[in-house]
């Protein structure tokens, strides 16, 4: 079956790629590859569209195939939802992170973005859960879901990590944070998007 281009897909991710590499040429007097940056709209426009999926029509009337996008769902009520997402950049490996909160309506209620320094990957997707919990604290959230594309930061919250891990420090320091809130559930988004792209899709989902 021929999926069908969504126009509007194309058009948010066009405009945040390109205002970001306005600003790299502005603040950073870096040149912008003209080819790389198409590459790169392609790029996050597939990462978004792979995460269309195809079911069989119940009634043979219809067509063979239908199909749904799977967007953002909000949470149930009283509850707020915390998408968190870490990147870093090479070749320096500088990591940065940001969050985006939202309630059962649907309703924009904060986020946050910050440079976190060289890292790896797995500590910059840690940092922004770390960073987002202190902030729902903050904000006087009792009951958050905090939902990651990471599965192994998920794992390790759930899961602990040995006290040698690199990664102990931090895991100790979310469980903790978690723990002073009334309730908080743990979900795992099964598409790799960056948090620009996590935004833009909550922002347009009626």
């Amino acid at each position: 079956m021929r999926l069908k281009i969504n126009w509007d897909i194309w058009f948010g991710v066009f405009l945040g790629l390109l205002w970001d590499a306005r600003n790299c040429k502005v603040f950073k007097a870096e040149e912008v590859n003209i080819q790389a940056l198409l590459w790169k709209i392609k790029h996050y426009v597939d990462s978004v569209q792979a995460s269309w999926t195809f079911e069989t029509a119940t009634n043979p009337k219809e067509s063979l195939n239908s199909c749904k996008m799977v967007s953002w769902s909000p949470p149930s009520f009283g509850f707020i939802k915390i998408n968190c997402d870490g990147s870093v950049r090479p070749p320096n490996q500088s990591g940065a992170c940001g969050a985006v909160f939202r309630d059962h309506s649907r309703a924009f209620k904060g986020a946050f973005s910050c440079n976190i320094g060289p890292c790896s990957i797995l500590m910059a997707e840690l940092w922004a859960i770390s960073h987002a919990i202190k902030l729902a604290s903050a904000k006087g959230y009792q009951r958050i879901w905090i939902e990651s594309d990471s599965k192994i930061s998920i794992e390790f919250i759930n899961n602990g990590v040995f006290p040698c891990h690199q990664c102990s420090s931090i895991i100790k320091d979310i469980t903790a944070g978690a723990g002073s809130f009334e309730e908080i559930r743990w979900f795992m988004f099964f598409v790799r998007l960056t948090i620009v792209q996590i935004y833009w899709l909550i922002m347009v989902t009626p």
